[in-house]
């Protein structure tokens, strides 16, 4: 049977009657104004406390292993950066090697054609 507020007021006011209004008060306080079994005990709590740390203690493992992924991911994301970064010197490299072989066909070139023209000058 659920405790209503009016049959709390109707047992203060028989309470106060019987036993006077101090001691009435004293009694109706200490009665929560829900029944007992909506009152959390000890060991209600324990219990709850008990469940919250299991699913902190689950979230701190997927933590954990997100975080070991991630540096995974790192680690990959590095060895994939030094084979790109060697690549990109080897690309430079080529194309420095390109650029000096034309430069020095080019000059070897106008050498020619300087060489030419003193000869037709000189001759």
């Amino acid at each position: 049977m659920a405790v209503t507020e009016a049959g709390r007021h109707e047992l203060y006011e028989a309470l106060k009657e019987a036993i006077g209004m101090n001691p009435a008060t004293t009694l109706m306080e200490a009665i929560p104004p829900v029944g007992w079994a909506d009152i959390a005990t000890k060991r209600d709590l324990d219990n709850q406390l008990a469940l919250i740390r299991a699913d902190f203690d689950a979230l701190r493992a997927e933590v954990g292993g997100i975080h070991a992924e991630h540096g995974g991911i790192r680690a990959e994301d590095a060895g994939g950066l030094d084979q790109l970064r060697a690549e990109l010197y080897k690309s430079q490299m080529s194309l420095q090697r390109t650029l000096l072989l034309g430069m020095l066909a080019a000059q070897t070139a106008f050498a020619a054609v300087l060489l030419a023209a003193f000869r037709a000058i000189t001759s």
